[in-house]
């Protein structure tokens, strides 16, 4: 009895978790469908909500340039900005783009007059009624800058105010529900309702009857499998119904392109009036900041210039110039009257630089002394004869007596010699004028002889020598130049060349007509010699050219009143100071030659 009572409540448990699991597998994908729609509401709504778009005002911001127009002629530029109700004006010369602030100008906007003010930053300002309305306004501007005049024309377009697209009360129709997405909507919602048919399965005769006569534990096993399977069947049926919701839910949220631009409010446009570089390289630069920049321009056009050959080369002095003050002896340095001199110091010829006191060795010196003394005995005897036969100078011949006096003479005469060598000092001087450019004596220094003491150069007569690898080429030079690493231009004068070769070439040699200050000797500089070839191409200064990021040369072209086009061109030096492009650029057009750096360095 007690067995049939256990049995009873055991299938009364198994009946009750069986209908809680109906239950719960009945609820799991309702439970689902809402935390999908929560899931794709939320999504959408960070998707929509990115930098520009503040959903909160609902106004769409954008940077960008004021609304602007130019117009130009063979003389003037005119750029007009639009800056609130005002429409602002600069203008330049077409060619040099060199600001002209003092022009008077009559305006003329849709046929209406307008009135034209003077800023104080040389800009000109135009009021009109005209500007205030949104649409187009042409404009025409009467220009009168000294003794030219011109008439130009442009339009301008003058925004206005978006309105905002009407917003209906129905929760339905403020869905931002495009049209061609409901079919993608109802196609996704259809494959769900197939994933789910293909996973629903009918339990089979030998699931919903249990077999007669099992124990109860045979019973419990069973009936556990059999609840296995609906669950797993319905995680499956829950997983394809969320997706096939997700995909409608985003599908019918997703706004239209047309809804996601139109704003809801009126634009607001925040202008940007700076220097840029564009996705094509060319440059933006707002004619304010052209004028801060000195951005200068000149019309390229074809010209004829004379072959140039660049060499490398280094300042020499002219031998001329140039001294070298050598000890003669080995002896002690001492200072003259007034100093020894220094580096940089100017010297006259003849000055005395240094006092050198020669040095004799022991064994030299006790020579000296020995043959002094016997060159005194000697004097001294002599003396004493030529006194005892001048007092009998009749009776002695007078040949004798005057070759004792000879004799007398040349001995005095060699002992001031060896006297000299041991005690006299030499006094060192200028063997010409101009400034001392080596010096290395110092009071009491022991110098040995033929050493090189002071180098005193003359700064007016200074050579430039540079090595060429054609001896064909000297005949067809025509002018020569020099061109130092800071970029100051030396004129040369051709000298003459080596007959001898140095490092593989020949040596030549140029004097430099009037040296600046500032050279000294071996400094390096480049060699320009213009031979009597000609070449064809456009010249111009040296500094319209820069170097790219490429490492290549390019220069700026004013395509625009406010564009700059980087152009790669092939140049030839010619003179220092100007080159020759003879490739990459196209005549008439103008080339920026002041500002090119400052230009190539916007970003």
């Amino acid at each position: 009895m007690k067995g049939s009572f256990g049995r009873l409540g055991d299938r009364v448990t198994h009946g009750v978790r069986k209908q809680v699991s109906r239950i719960s597998n009945a609820l799991r994908p309702l439970a689902m469908l809402v935390a999908t729609l929560v899931i794709s509401a939320a999504q959408t709504s960070v998707a929509h909500a990115h930098a520009g778009h503040d959903h909160g005002p609902n106004i769409e911001v954008s940077a960008s340039v004021a609304p602007r127009f130019e117009a130009a002629s063979d003389d003037f530029e005119v750029l007009g900005v639009l800056k609130g109700p005002d429409l602002v004006l600069t203008l330049d010369r077409f060619r040099t783009n060199e600001p002209i602030t003092t022009a008077k100008i009559e305006a003329t906007i849709n046929g209406e007059a307008a009135t034209v003010t003077t800023a104080d930053d040389g800009t000109y300002k135009i009021t009109a009624p005209a500007l205030s309305k949104p649409g187009r306004a042409e404009v025409f501007l009467t220009i009168q800058a000294g003794s030219i005049s011109d008439l130009v024309a442009g339009a301008i377009e003058v925004p206005g105010a978006i309105a905002a697209p009407a917003r209906s009360n129905a929760w339905w129709q403020r869905l931002p529900i495009k049209q061609d997405n409901l079919v993608s909507a109802l196609g996704g919602l259809v494959l769900g309702v197939l994933g789910v048919l293909l996973f629903r399965k009918r339990p089979t005769s030998a699931q919903s009857v249990s077999t007669v006569g099992t124990s109860s534990q045979t019973a419990d096993a069973q009936s556990d499998r059999r609840l296995e399977a609906p669950k797993l069947r319905a995680v499956a049926k829950s997983l394809v119904l969320a997706i096939a919701i997700s995909t409608a839910a985003q599908t019918l949220v997703t706004p239209s392109p047309a809804l996601a631009e139109a704003p809801a409010k009126a634009s607001i446009t925040i202008t940007a009036d700076l220097p840029q570089r564009l996705a094509d390289g060319s440059l933006f630069v707002p004619k304010i900041t052209q004028r801060l920049l000195s951005i200068r321009t000149v019309m390229a056009g074809e010209s004829t210039a004379g072959s140039t050959i660049e060499l490398n080369g280094q300042i020499v002095a002219d031998p001329n110039g140039f001294g070298r003050v050598q000890a003669t002896v080995d002896g002690r340095i001492d200072a003259p009257k007034g100093g020894l001199v220094v580096v940089g110091q100017k010297v006259e010829r003849g000055q005395a630089l240094a006092i050198l006191t020669p040095i004799v060795a022991t064994a030299d010196r006790s020579s000296f002394e020995s043959a002094s003394g016997e060159i005194d005995t000697r004097i001294a005897l002599g003396e004493a004869k030529l006194a005892r036969l001048t007092r009998i100078a009749g009776v002695v011949a007078q040949k004798d007596i005057d070759d004792i006096r000879t004799e007398l003479e040349t001995l005095k005469t060699r002992r001031t010699a060896v006297r000299s060598a041991v005690r006299e000092t030499v006094i060192l001087t200028a063997p010409i004028s101009g400034t001392v450019s080596m010096s290395t004596a110092v009071p009491g220094q022991l110098a040995t002889a033929r050493e090189a003491l002071f180098e005193i150069v003359d700064p007016s007569r200074l050579w430039v020598e540079a090595i060429a690898f054609d001896a064909r080429l000297v005949a067809d030079i025509t002018a020569a130049r020099a061109v130092e690493a800071t970029g100051e231009v030396l004129a040369l004068d051709y000298v003459g060349r080596g007959v001898s070769a140095r490092q593989q070439g020949l040596p030549l040699h140029f004097s430099i007509k009037s040296p600046p200050a500032s050279l000294v000797i071996g400094k390096p500089v480049n060699v320009l010699l213009t031979t009597k070839e000609t070449r064809q191409g456009m010249i111009l200064p040296q500094s319209a050219v820069v170097k790219g990021q490429n490492g290549l040369s390019i220069v700026w072209t004013h395509t625009q009143a406010e564009r700059f086009k980087p152009n790669v061109v092939k140049v030839k030096p010619i003179d220092g100071q100007r080159l020759l492009v003879e490739g990459g650029l196209a005549a008439n057009e103008r080339v920026v030659i002041e500002g090119a750096t400052l230009l190539n360095q916007v970003r």
